[in-house]
């Protein structure tokens, strides 16, 4: 915690937890792919849209037939969006804008595959 705790302070420039290498390395890959994801910096983080939000026994469609998590992306991209246009400080443009990237690649699996890396693990 203490480690977690430095990275956190020292090294996290956007909104993310950072995971340290020699836990990354004692992962099996199966869990690595699923729930972290490697930054441009190099930096292992928690995958905030690795599970979506069914939930680990959630159902897969709402009552009405729809997915919670489509909709659930499509609102979070609009706030995204809104936000980047409201903000007017540098070093929060650049937060939300490294938010809207992972967005866009959770809105992109989604599209893909049908369903969350969780889901596609658990088979």
């Amino acid at each position: 915690m203490l480690r977690a705790h430095e990275l956190e302070s020292r090294v996290a420039v956007y909104p993310r937890v950072i995971i340290e290498d020699d836990l990354v390395a004692s992962l099996s890959d199966k869990y690595r792919s699923t729930f972290l994801r490697q930054d441009s910096d190099a930096m292992w983080f928690i995958d905030p849209f690795s599970i979506g939000i069914r939930g680990i026994d959630g159902e897969a469609l709402a009552a009405d037939g729809y997915d919670p998590y489509q909709i659930a992306l499509k609102e979070l991209g609009a706030e995204i969006d809104r936000q980047i246009a409201q903000t007017a400080e540098l070093h929060h443009r650049v937060k939300w804008t490294w938010l809207k990237c992972q967005h866009e690649l959770a809105v992109g699996e989604l599209k893909r595959d049908g369903v969350t890396r969780w889901e596609l693990m658990r088979g």
